[in-house]
């Protein structure tokens, strides 16, 4: 059995630095909302989380969560939607720059629709990619990796923003 996700801050009480911290969003917010933020690329089949290197052959889960704290949030409804950007260090592969929203097979996986903040203001969004997916040259290919939120509503992006999540290999052998 599962344990549910809480709906109230605090989101991961457990998680006292949300793996490699966590990123405070103040642009255009009132003081009286606040709003973190986490993603994070996880190997799944190693047991150091924090290893940048990651087999072509194995999957990985990419996570991102988003916490909100203040009355203005249950206000609000939209559409959560996260992605990855990928950018080749050095010699580029075929597929040059990309997103992953652009090379998994449902990018919809990404999006929390019809959120509502009455019903939760803790946001997780997990997505298992397989192997294989991100191209890599042999014997690797380093890409500089970035992680992108928005919040639409009415059609309009009403809160936008990035983490950096540095260098990540991906290996064929």
């Amino acid at each position: 059995m599962t344990t549910p996700l809480p709906t109230q801050p605090p989101c991961w009480p457990n998680t006292k630095d949300w793996l490699d911290g966590k990123t405070e969003l103040e642009e255009g917010l009132p003081r009286s909302m606040k709003a973190e933020w986490d993603a994070d690329i996880l190997d799944l089949d190693d047991r150091n989380k924090h290893d940048r290197i990651i087999d072509q052959d194995d999957n990985f889960l990419v996570r991102f969560r988003v916490q909100l704290q203040g009355k203005l949030w249950k206000a609000m409804t939209g559409t959560w939607c996260f992605d990855l950007g990928f950018a080749p260090i050095g010699r580029a592969t075929a597929a040059g720059s990309f997103n992953l929203s652009d090379v998994i097979s449902n990018s919809a996986d990404l999006c929390v629709t019809d959120w509502t903040g009455c019903t939760t203001q803790c946001i997780l969004v997990e997505v298992n990619v397989p192997a294989m997916v991100i191209p890599a040259r042999e014997p690797s290919t380093v890409y500089e990796v970035a992680a992108t939120f928005q919040l639409s509503a009415c059609g309009q992006l009403v809160l936008s923003g990035f983490e950096a999540l540095e260098e990540f290999q991906f290996s064929r052998f």
